[in-house]
């Protein structure tokens, strides 16, 4: 083996960048294991922070549940979801190397990027529009929540 990679001959497998099939075996494993520890860290730092949140303006988080839209939030739901489905489906198709069922799914996969966005449009603009965003300008006028809980 070491004759081999002195011409510059690699086992079949290995790409350009790594000696050995060991040597990418390891890289792929150290890389996959940081991804998801960084995932969780990141995650678990944000689930913690709306925990914390929510417990502590539970009256809040009560009330204005009630001007969630279900149907957009539904809607993103199935879109998120179809775009996941298309994506890894481009993938395979890329995999077996036919193109065209790969360009369509991906253009299923962009179609639902610009769904999801102009769901999100209509969602935000309302928000904005009746003042519940973080900031100076938040409004809240309804009287069942405490005024000493802010």
């Amino acid at each position: 083996m070491a004759h081999d990679l002195v011409h510059g001959e690699k086992p079949e497998g290995v790409f350009p960048q790594f000696e050995t099939l060991e040597q990418q075996n390891e890289s792929y494993i150290v890389g996959m294991w940081s991804f998801l520890v960084t995932e969780v860290m990141f995650f678990g730092a944000l689930f913690l922070c709306y925990t914390v949140y929510r417990w502590k303006y539970q009256p809040f988080f009560f009330e204005i549940h009630k001007e969630l839209n279900v149907a957009m939030g539904a809607t993103n739901t199935v879109i998120l979801l179809t775009s996941s489905l298309t994506m890894a489906l481009a993938v395979h198709f890329a995999q077996l190397r036919q193109k065209k069922p790969q360009l369509m799914c991906l253009g299923i996969t962009l179609a639902c990027a610009f769904g999801f966005l102009v769901i999100k449009y209509f969602e935000y603009q309302h928000k904005f529009h009746v003042g519940h965003f973080p900031g100076p300008m938040f409004k809240w006028d309804d009287p069942v929540v405490p005024a000493n809980i802010a």
